[in-house]
């Protein structure tokens, strides 16, 4: 797992004025311990790893590390933390995304949104070569019709081959990549991966001469877009949130193919392998009232509700992970709190000054009327990721919390680190109703249980 540390400075360590020391810090998921640190000169926005690696064809090379500042980018090398190359490519608003190989070098490139020197356009586009963080070219800039939440930026290849930029500040636009480089660099030859026209997402545009394709509708503000992955190649669906909305866009010409009205969602929805029908599925999490959250998996295919159950809760809303197991199916984890009846759900209530215990749970399709508590702490949790370990079949959950500490403000932050598979093998059952299987079934079952590097 790979973090960005804030620390107050010693007197030893330069902190240029702030008192603050800022750093990226590689530690190993099956120990805790720091591999490697690098330090930075601003705090670390994003941290992002696998990108610059080399093209299909091209001579190995190992993936980098990014580290994302307000300011400024950072590759660091993934093994050890040296620092590839630094660049200042102004004030960065988003993370960054991977492109084909736009400069001839077999490395994969970069794109990035910063706020525009202008002052008056909304957003621009920069490419950055993956191989030395140059710019490719001049920002292109975009003057957004809607104001709200940055989308994106995000890299969508069609089943044809022609590449499209998704992005936009509150709704979702569409400018292909082949018009981005030419805007930016100004010059042919385009490179080969840039060649391609998809005919059925160019049919979209309102008017020849516009650069940007409208994908949703400025009447309603977007609050999360993220592509149905199947594989390493984006040619997926994309999922929508709006507002009290979910739909999924086809991603062959981004009609929609199906549309429901949800409670707000606060998180990204989770796409995972719930149903056999091989579709993508989705973990969705909601608030129906003050301390209670909603926990549902909808079809992908159709939109409706595969399975649901609502829990006591005081967590802010913290993205779930779906890993995918040795069944095929995925297993979908997430945070909450104490299991509620199904019925008669107004509110939670928790007796004040008492401590508010978490709970991870673990729903694997093959027994839907199960759920397993992994862990429980009265820390919050803020953010996390999943490692993978091949040769053990075994999934890691690595969590960033944060925890009071007395006389410290603000709360001090943990990491901390969690084997699945035995986490797995010795969780508690939570049984949600009928069917219930044997005890023996079940836990021969979990048991059995590893965890598999894919797609999802």
């Amino acid at each position: 797992m790979i973090v960005g540390v804030t620390q107050p400075a010693n007197h030893s360590t330069g902190s240029q004025g702030s008192g603050k020391v800022f750093s990226v810090v590689a530690l190993s998921s099956v120990g805790g311990v720091t591999v490697w640190t690098a330090m930075v000169p601003e705090p670390v926005l994003w941290v992002q790893c696998g990108l610059g690696g080399a093209v299909p064809g091209g001579p190995a090379r190992l993936p980098m590390c990014l580290s994302i500042g307000s300011t400024r980018v950072s590759a660091l090398n993934y093994s050890t933390g040296s620092v590839l190359w630094s660049v200042s490519p102004g004030e960065v608003v988003s993370p960054a995304i991977a492109l084909p190989d736009l400069t001839g070098d077999a490395v994969s490139d970069l794109l990035i949104a910063t706020l525009p020197a202008d002052q008056v356009s909304d957003l621009s586009l920069l490419l950055l070569s993956g191989a030395s963080g140059s710019r490719i070219g001049r920002p292109v800039t975009f003057n957004l019709t809607a104001q709200g939440k940055l989308i994106g930026p995000e890299l969508h290849l069609t089943k044809v081959g022609a590449h499209y930029i998704l992005f936009g500040l509150g709704t979702v636009e569409a400018a292909s990549l082949k018009d981005i480089y030419i805007q930016a660099s100004g010059r042919p030859p385009l490179p080969r991966s840039l060649r391609q026209k998809d005919p059925s997402w160019e049919r979209l545009r309102t008017a020849n001469s516009s650069t940007l394709i409208h994908i949703s509708s400025g009447s309603v503000q977007v609050d999360f877009l993220l592509p149905l992955v199947v594989g390493s190649v984006n040619c997926s669906d994309w999922a929508l949130v709006c507002g009290g909305g979910l739909s999924v866009l086809g991603g062959g010409d981004a009609h929609t193919v199906w549309s429901i009205r949800t409670l707000p969602l606060h998180s990204r929805p989770v796409p995972g392998h719930f149903n056999g029908d091989m579709t993508l599925d989705l973990l969705v999490q909601s608030s129906p009232f003050p301390r209670v959250r909603k926990v549902q998996v909808i079809d992908g295919s159709t939109g409706r509700s595969l399975w649901e159950a609502e829990f006591s809760c005081s967590l802010p809303e913290l993205e779930g992970v779906a890993v995918r197991t040795s069944t095929g199916q995925s297993a979908f984890l997430f945070w909450a709190g104490e299991l509620r009846p199904t019925s008669n759900v107004s509110k939670a209530t928790v007796s004040p000054g008492a401590p508010v215990s978490h709970r991870l749970y673990l729903l694997h399709p093959t027994y839907p009327t199960i759920l397993l508590q992994l862990t429980e702490t009265t820390d919050t949790p803020l953010t996390m990721a999943v490692s993978y370990v091949g040769q053990r079949e075994d999934a890691f959950y690595m969590m960033v919390a944060s925890r009071p500490v007395p006389g410290l403000t603000p709360a001090a932050q943990v990491v901390s680190g969690l084997g699945l598979r035995g986490a797995v093998a010795g969780g508690t059952p939570v049984w949600l109703g009928p069917p219930q299987p044997g005890s023996f079934e079940v836990n021969k079952f979990y048991k059995g249980l590893s965890f598999v590097q894919n797609q999802v």
